[in-house]
C-alpha cells in the first residue's frame, strides 16, 4: 500500500519522507532551514559545548570560549529543527516528549 494513499493532502506524484533516514536532500525544506538556523545559532555559544548527532548520522559541536555545561544531544527526527525554529522553548519541550530528541 503507498503510504499517500492514506494521507488526503498529499499531492499527486509526491513521495512519502521517513525523517528518521531520510537523506539531507529529501528532507522538507521547512525542516532543512530551520536545520540551518538552529544550528548557526548554536554556533553563537560563549560558554560550554554542544554536540549534535543529527538523523542522517552527521555530527554537529559546538564551543564556546569559556567553560560551562557539556550537552549531548540525539536528534532522532528533522522536525525537531523546525519546532525549535518556530517555538523556541516550547518547541524543544514538545519535541522531547514526542521523542524527536533524546540525551544519553
Amino acid at each position: 500500500m503507498n503510504p499517500l494513499d492514506s494521507n488526503p493532502l498529499a499531492f499527486a506524484g509526491s513521495t512519502a519522507v521517513d525523517e528518521d533516514h531520510a537523506p539531507q536532500d529529501r528532507i522538507p525544506w521547512p525542516d532543512r532551514v530551520s536545520q540551518q538556523l538552529v544550528l548557526r545559532a548554536f554556533e553563537g555559544m560563549t560558554r560550554g559545548s554542544l554536540s549534535l548527532r543529527l538523523p542522517d548520522g552527521s555530527a554537529f559541536h559546538s564551543r564556546g570560549g569559556g567553560p560551562g555545561p557539556q550537552a549531548e544531544i540525539q536528534v532522532h527526527r528533522s522536525r525537531f529543527f523546525r519546532r525549535c525554529a518556530l517555538h523556541g522553548d516550547i518547541g524543544f519541550g514538545e519535541a522531547y516528549q514526542d521523542g524527536d530528541w533524546s540525551t544519553p
